[in-house]
């Protein structure tokens, strides 16, 4: 029997399939991947589609027979039995995917979740556009024609880019407002001056 018949058996097996079983799917797609004729797994993999788009009469066949089918496809298609637990390990391996999926989710959805964790920074999407925020300063370091970087216990890294004066210190409480043109400026209570920061971190 050649493999266009093989596959037309296969296809057959797959239609009898609901969609639902997903189980049964995945076999049939681990059993398409095998076909090494390009044309002959895409028709493979037509079949499944169709399978799992078209509902049919012959729905109504058993899990069993159903798995029964796909196995006697597999076997005279001559998947070699190292492939044939393929089905099994993508089971195995489903769960761990969907966890990391949903690790990066609650990840994304944390650090938007406070406004200030991304205020002077370029917006990756639409944030919540707040004015001001206040932190502490932790360290300042001094940097080219007195232009210093600071580091706020917020965890956020501003750099001066003006040459103004403006007395910082460690355990200051400092705050940072928007300016015009998308410009930030750094101060604190009871001074009269600023000076204009860009946000590095």
């Amino acid at each position: 029997m050649n493999n266009f018949a093989l596959i037309t058996l296969l296809s057959g097996g797959l239609l009898l399939a609901p969609a639902v079983q997903s189980e049964t799917l995945q076999e049939g797609v681990a059993a398409c991947k095998l076909i090494k004729a390009d044309r002959e797994r895409l028709a493979c993999f037509d079949a499944l589609t169709i399978s799992t788009t078209q509902p049919g009469p012959s729905r109504s066949q058993t899990p069993d027979s159903q798995s029964a089918s796909i196995s006697k496809a597999k076997a005279k298609l001559n998947v070699p039995a190292e492939h044939a637990e393929t089905s099994t390990e993508l089971k195995k391996e489903q769960p761990l995917a969907v966890a990391r999926a949903n690790e990066a989710v609650t990840e994304r959805k944390g650090s938007q979740a406070d406004p200030a964790n991304e205020f002077g920074l370029a917006p990756k999407s639409p944030v919540e556009e707040i004015q001001r925020i206040t932190s502490t300063v932790t360290n300042v370091k001094s940097g080219p024609l007195g232009r210093r970087s600071v580091y706020l216990k917020n965890g956020s890294v501003w750099k001066q880019t003006d040459s103004s004066r403006m007395r910082l210190k460690n355990g200051q409480d400092v705050y940072v407002e928007r300016g015009l043109l998308g410009s930030f400026y750094m101060s604190y209570d009871g001074v009269n001056s600023r000076i204009k920061v860009k946000r590095i971190k």
